[in-house]
């Protein structure tokens, strides 16, 4: 049961905004462009840089069929990445399986650490309607789950622990880690101005604020000190557990900050964007801690940090040739508990044809080729050929992915 409510959770946190077969073939690339509004406003003025139909969710049917394999004695860690991958058919070859058991644990602390999760932070917006309602004016809604790991750390020595989960004596193991995870839903005014226009080009700003609903949201904070003695056994005396936890599902209400600024001409575009420039959000719900074998339980109030900005700084330059052109992309995101990403890909169109390269880097290598095809007015086909290090097992495995779109 804990597995599949994990998978579930992980399901919607799996996909980032705006996720297409075109980005994907580009090597993640995101351009300043309306589909990347989420992360700054001001692309609701931004010039339209291309199509792209919709992946066909391929992992999330290959994690099906992984999941029906695994036995019930052992978990497959490949099964993680391909949620994480959702839309990425991935040939593994032989799946890594970690055995139910004493030591399994420490295998798994020992893929994570490899993994290097901290400071993870990833977001699933299932969809975003926008609707402008007077020139420079937009309203949006945007449901969203998050999942965000801000510490994962071990002390060298948890490596050394046998397969069968026997400690060594004369050692301190130490094991910190926190997780948070939740679910709301934010309705959003944007508002669009031009700051500058002159034959170079044009600078427009954009505004949104945000107001939150809270539906759920989970937090976990461990750290654990484990001291042995000349037998290998732990010394209580020594030793300390502390484990808290708040929970909250009751609605709760926030408002947040979001900024942006678009520089375009008829040629170049450059965005920079901060999601969560400001903000105020508090969480009611119930703190449980356990420590040195004592439970407490208390009603409590959790904020968010005031200020936790989410930046994307992106460029996108077009070289049109008649029928024939050339885009080229580049992005670089970073801030309030991510890791630094940065990510550059092209895509030549000739004819109703499009051809796409690129590569990217964030928690591992990822790279891209990929082609679309115009077949009529109404109907485009998409196809990406993908590569990336997986999730916790960190091994280079490639895949396809596939896409359409009917115009209407």
């Amino acid at each position: 049961m804990m597995k599949k409510l994990l998978a579930l959770s992980l399901l919607f946190v799996s996909v980032s905004h705006a996720q297409n077969i075109r980005q994907m073939g580009m090597g993640g690339v995101r351009l300043p462009e309306q589909a990347t509004r989420y992360h700054n406003p001001a692309f609701y003025a931004a010039p339209l840089l291309g199509d792209t139909s919709w992946a066909l969710p391929l992992g999330l049917l290959q994690a099906n069929q992984m999941s029906m394999q695994s036995t019930q004695n052992a978990t497959d860690l490949a099964i993680f990445d391909k949620i994480w991958h959702p839309f990425e058919w991935g040939f593994y070859g032989t799946s890594t399986l970690i055995p139910t058991g004493s030591g399994s644990n420490v295998q798994l602390a020992s893929y994570v650490a490899g993994w290097n999760a901290s400071r993870f932070n990833q977001t699933f917006v299932p969809f975003e309607p926008a609707f402008q309602v007077a020139p420079s004016w937009n309203v949006e809604f945007t449901p969203s789950a998050r999942l965000q790991v801000g510490a994962l750390q071990f002390s060298d020595n948890i490596w050394d622990i046998g397969p069968g989960g026997e400690l060594k004596p004369n050692q301190i193991y130490t094991t910190e880690f926190h997780v948070e995870y939740q679910i709301a839903a934010d309705a959003g005014v944007t508002y669009t101005q031009v700051l500058n226009a002159d034959p170079t080009g044009t600078l427009q700003i954009g505004l949104r604020p945000r107001a939150s609903l809270g539906i759920f949201r989970a937090n976990l904070n461990l750290k654990d000190r484990t001291v042995t003695g000349p037998d290998g056994k732990p010394v209580d005396a020594l030793s300390s557990s502390h484990v808290e936890t708040f929970m909250s599902d009751q609605p709760s209400f926030g408002v947040h900050l979001d900024a942006g600024l678009l520089w375009s001409n008829a040629d170049l575009s450059v965005g920079l964007g901060v999601r969560n420039l400001v903000q105020y959000m508090a969480w009611q719900g119930r703190y449980d801690t356990y420590e040195q074998g004592k439970n407490t339980s208390r009603a409590g109030t959790f904020l968010e940090p005031i200020f936790a900005p989410e930046v994307l700084a992106n460029v996108a330059y077009q070289i049109p040739e008649g029928e024939n052109k050339w885009l080229l992309g580049a992005d670089v995101e970073f801030g309030f508990n991510r890791d630094f990403g940065v990510h550059v890909g092209g895509e030549y169109q000739s004819g109703n044809v499009m051809y796409r390269a690129g590569l990217g880097y964030q928690k591992g290598f990822e790279v891209g080729v990929g082609a679309g095809i115009l077949l009529n007015d109404f109907l485009m086909l998409d196809v990406a050929l993908t590569g990336h290090q997986t999730q916790i097992v960190r091994n280079f495995v490639p895949g396809i992915a596939v896409g359409a779109k009917i115009k209407f």
